[in-house]
C-alpha cells in the first residue's frame, strides 16, 4: 500500500483525550477526520472510547478512499462498493476473528462511524447534501418482495 495510516490518542489532559487519523509518509493528521473526532468527543460529550472505535473504522475508510483515488463526495456515492469490501475481506488485526470474514453485526459500527462523520462534514459545508442523500437513500424494493 503506498499510503500509510493509523490511529493515535490526542492528550488534552493527563486524563482527558480523544483518538484521531494519522496518514502519509510523515502520518500526519486527517484533518476532517480529526475534526469529526473532536467534534464527537468534546462538542457531542461523547466517550473517549467511541472516539477510538471510530477512528479505527474512519482509518480504513480514509485508506481505501486513498487507494481508489476518490474524494470525499465520491466515496459516498460509492459507498456500497465500500461495503461490500468489507464483507468480503478477511480481518487482518491480529486476535480473535484473525483471518475471518467479519459478521454482519460488525459492519454496524463501521457504517455509524461514517455516517456521522458524513453528517459532520455536512454541517460544516464540507461536502454538499447530496453526499449525505447518498448515503441515506435505499432504492425502493421490487414489487412483490
Amino acid at each position: 500500500m503506498s499510503d500509510m495510516a493509523e490511529i493515535a490518542r490526542v492528550g488534552i489532559t493527563a486524563v482527558l483525550g480523544y483518538w484521531t487519523v494519522l496518514s502519509g509518509p510523515t502520518l500526519k493528521v486527517v484533518e476532517d477526520i480529526d475534526d469529526y473526532l473532536r467534534h464527537l468527543r468534546f462538542g457531542r460529550a461523547g466517550e473517549e472510547s467511541t472516539t477510538k472505535t471510530y477512528a479505527g473504522h474512519l482509518k480504513r475508510f480514509h485508506l481505501w478512499c486513498l487507494e481508489q483515488g476518490l474524494s470525499r463526495g465520491q466515496a459516498a456515492r460509492d459507498l456500497a462498493r465500500y461495503v461490500m469490501r468489507l464483507r468480503t475481506t478477511p480481518r487482518a488485526t491480529s486476535g480473535r476473528g484473525h483471518g475471518e470474514l467479519p459478521a454482519d453485526a460488525t459492519l454496524g459500527p463501521a457504517l455509524a462511524a461514517i455516517h456521522g462523520f458524513y453528517l459532520h462534514m455536512a454541517d460544516t459545508g464540507e461536502v454538499g447534501r447530496d453526499a449525505v442523500e447518498a448515503l441515506f437513500t435505499t432504492a425502493p424494493a421490487p414489487a412483490g418482495r
